[in-house]
């Protein structure tokens, strides 16, 4: 399969034209796994693409959604560290290769080496009155702002 990445998504790829074998010499088979690999290949992109972001809540979300796509549970490093041998190498034959390199992003989420958001007080704060909706229902502004 040969395509070309979406302008929108380089800042993600660092392969300009994609080119992935399909493992068949059948046509038919071909036609099949293209648009297969072709959706999987848009929707990792989509999740990297928060990434790029410099803040860590996105960074986060963007790796538990890469491991998800890839079939596993976002855990941290030391939990990672923690699961059976079994586990380990599912995880390491999940992460794909470019020419001899591991894909950077896949193999962070996959292992967990993804740092979790930092909560300020002034995130907390907005946190809060999104959970707590119920206690000003029907307020005026100025006990609001009281």
């Amino acid at each position: 399969m040969r395509n070309r990445v979406p302008s929108r998504y380089l800042p993600v790829e660092v392969r300009a034209p994609l080119y992935v074998s399909l493992k068949t010499d059948s046509m038919a088979l071909a036609r099949q796994k293209v648009a297969a690999i072709w959706n999987e290949q848009l929707e990792l992109w989509k999740a990297r693409l928060p990434g790029d972001d410099m803040e860590a809540s996105r960074r986060h979300v963007s790796a538990q959604t890469i491991a998800q796509r890839r079939g596993f549970r976002y855990l941290h490093a030391a939990d990672v560290a923690d699961l059976p041998r079994r586990e380990v190498l599912k995880r390491i034959k999940a992460i794909p290769y470019d020419e001899g390199t591991p894909d950077k992003a896949v193999t962070a989420a996959v292992f967990g080496n993804v740092p979790g958001p930092v909560t300020t007080v002034s995130s907390a704060l907005k946190l809060y009155w999104t959970l707590a909706k119920d206690k000003t229902l029907g307020k005026s502004e100025d006990r609001l702002r009281r």
